[in-house]
């Protein structure tokens, strides 16, 4: 599964950013226990954060200010602060680690998750805080989506921090890709983050094809991050997160 994992989300090689110290690729890493781990040439970054391009004081105030928290829960500090995004299966570790650092850049992130029941409490729970996210799924109306799109591409920042969507929207919705593109274009698609990652093996090759097609989005935006999100599966999968405009 860690093999056919990989090479369905369609790992890139990747240049070195224009930084001034050297970020290098993080390969696949096998693990058999309940914590996450990071690779070895990683662990001083963590101890500073100089890679992430977060403050620690930064981090803990939208903590604190959106999502009412006063401490992280195991794993999900160091989570946040490293450069290189990891699949998760952790649930107590998913969601705020994509979540917030989607509050504090300023451009979107795009949420592919596999059920509408799903998408619609995440959106709610992040309502709720006063968090700006929202879905497109075949069941939002016409001029609902054409109201979305057109806030997308509104403004210089876009005021939707979190967009939430179907592997079939994706695939299937034209003006999804061509905004997509736009907003990758104009510097405002921050990551792409693959939910209950583990239905691309589990799915893909037959009840749902859509999965498959994943891999396409690293093709098409290969400046943006991609955050993996599998409960269950036991391997870790790193995913090189570009340098922060």
């Amino acid at each position: 599964m860690k093999h056919e994992l990989a090479e369905c989300i369609d790992l890139p090689q990747v240049d070195k950013p224009p930084i001034s110290r050297e970020r290098k690729r993080v390969e696949v890493a096998t693990i058999h226990d309940s914590q996450p781990r990071f690779v070895k040439q990683r662990t001083s970054s963590i101890k500073t954060h100089a890679w992430s391009g977060y403050a620690r004081e930064e981090v803990a105030g939208v903590l604190q200010m959106r999502f009412g928290l006063d401490l992280f829960r195991p794993g999900q500090e160091e989570v946040v602060m490293v450069p290189y995004f990891l699949s998760i299966w952790n649930v107590m570790v998913d969601s705020l680690c994509y979540q917030l650092p989607a509050c504090m850049d300023p451009g979107l992130t795009i949420v592919i998750s596999p059920l509408l029941s799903l998408i619609e409490d995440q959106v709610q729970h992040l309502e709720a805080l006063g968090i700006p996210a929202t879905m497109l799924t075949g069941g939002i109306p016409l001029d609902e989506q054409k109201a979305i799109y057109s806030t997308l591409l509104a403004s210089s920042k876009p005021s939707i921090q979190l967009l939430y969507i179907t592997p079939e929207k994706l695939s299937s919705c034209k003006l999804l890709k061509r905004t997509m593109l736009q907003l990758s274009r104009e510097h405002k698609l921050s990551r792409f983050v693959v939910d209950e990652a583990h239905c691309i093996c589990q799915w893909g090759h037959d009840f749902r094809k859509d999965y498959m097609e994943l891999g396409q989005l690293r093709r098409r935006h290969p400046g943006v991050c991609s955050i993996s999100t599998p409960p269950g599966c036991e391997s870790l999968m790193f995913f090189r997160s570009p340098s922060r405009r």
